[in-house]
């Protein structure tokens, strides 16, 4: 999946974003920093739409993942839809 940094950075203004951390079928995360709570965070990044056109319910993944709270789980802290991407912030603990 190719990203341009600079829509991600457009869709989370109030984080610092790293390096990829890691690759995947439906998109990538990066490293990150929350910037007034200097929290550390793993940033998922995701199209809005499939590869075949059809939009996708990322949503209901955030509204998933935020529920669960378990130590090998990154557990979501935010979520947005901008720049026609879906980006998931998230943290470990």
């Amino acid at each position: 999946m190719i990203v341009v940094r600079d829509r991600v950075a457009n869709a989370l203004p109030g984080y610092d974003l790293g390096p990829e951390l890691g690759t995947g079928t439906f998109g990538l995360v990066l490293s990150g920093e929350h910037r007034r709570l200097g929290r550390p965070v793993a940033v998922k990044v995701m199209r809005a739409e499939g590869a075949d056109g059809i939009s996708l319910d990322f949503a209901a993944e955030a509204r998933t993942l935020a529920g669960l709270d378990h130590p090998h789980i990154v557990r979501a802290y935010d979520y947005v839809e901008a720049e026609g991407l879906c980006v998931l912030p998230g943290g470990l603990g």
